[in-house]
């Protein structure tokens, strides 16, 4: 009887130390996973409105939505945003410290109470596609806009030839006045070549 006794303790206790064991693992095992998880490739502190951040190819997105959370203010941007970061700040201002983060980022801040002692409200990232886009519509409009200008300029010019040379049909072309008319034409016709050059 002692022994079975003896065994059976033996058995409760291995069995005791395997449980704790993998329940020892598997705390550590999340933990390690939770700090990974909020730390990422960056790490931030604020701190008597003082900003602190030291990342490593992080993601804009992730520090921004902590940004905003510890500094208590809104920051919004688009779904579309994809842009890591790199980069020290030291117990830096929050407007200062935004300009770092957001740098080749299209974006607007709102302030809040006195021009003395401005508060940041809101924070707003553009989407850097869309203003792409418009600026090479705008680019598009412009250029479609030259055009017409010149084009209308070369039938102006055209229309200016197709007179003098019936005007120089009507006169002797070594004539003074039938001279003239070659070399007018030979000059609008001269613009013209240089107007067709500047169309896209």
């Amino acid at each position: 009887m002692k022994i079975i006794r003896h065994n059976i303790f033996k058995s409760r206790h291995i069995s005791s130390y395997i449980t704790v064991s993998a329940m020892f693992f598997i705390m550590l095992f999340f933990a390690f996973v939770d700090s990974a998880y909020s730390s990422g490739t960056y790490q931030m502190t604020y701190k008597e409105k003082l900003l602190s951040l030291s990342a490593e190819k992080a993601d804009l997105k992730s520090i921004l939505i902590d940004l905003a959370k510890r500094a208590d203010i809104s920051i919004r941007y688009p779904a579309s945003l994809d842009k890591e970061v790199t980069l020290q700040i030291n117990e830096s201002t929050l407007d200062n410290a935004l300009d770092r983060i957001l740098k080749g980022v299209n974006y607007s801040i709102i302030y809040t109470g006195t021009s003395k002692n401005p508060v940041i409200s809101d924070v707003y990232v553009v989407d850097q596609n869309k203003n792409r886009s418009s600026a090479r519509a705008r680019t598009s409009s412009s250029s479609s806009s030259n055009n017409s200008r010149i084009e209308t300029r070369i039938r102006s010019y055209e229309r200016r030839i197709e007179t003098l040379k019936k005007n120089l049909e009507k006169v002797d072309e070594d004539s003074t006045r039938g001279k003239s008319y070659s070399n007018r034409i030979q000059s609008y016709q001269k613009n013209i070549e240089k107007l067709k050059s500047q169309l896209n």
